[in-house]
């Protein structure tokens, strides 16, 4: 994860998202910076920002946006199981191994 600061000048900061968990009033996120400085930041989510972040999440363009980044990722032998195992029936993508 990237953040840039202004506090600090102009400053990006590189980190790790390590642990998000549901209070009663909202959702807490730990972050754990790790360049140019080690800092461990803690990020709280109100109900208000959790519905902006939603909302703006699922807009097309956005939706678009992180798929085609996910896919881009992939080997091309992941993304033609990704794309065949949508387009395959209910249940039969996934198999048990007992």
């Amino acid at each position: 994860m990237r953040l840039k600061s202004t506090g600090l000048g102009a400053t990006e900061l590189f980190g790790d998202l390590t642990e998000m968990e549901k209070t009663m009033s909202g959702v807490l996120m730990r972050v754990k910076i790790k360049k140019p400085v080690v800092w461990r930041v803690r990020v709280f989510l109100s109900p208000q920002d959790l519905r902006a972040i939603v909302w703006r999440a699922l807009m097309p363009r956005t939706v678009f946006f992180v798929v085609k980044t996910l896919l881009s990722n992939l080997g091309s032998s992941e993304k033609k199981k990704i794309l065949s195992d949508a387009g395959s029936p209910k249940g039969s993508a996934v198999k048990s191994e007992a």
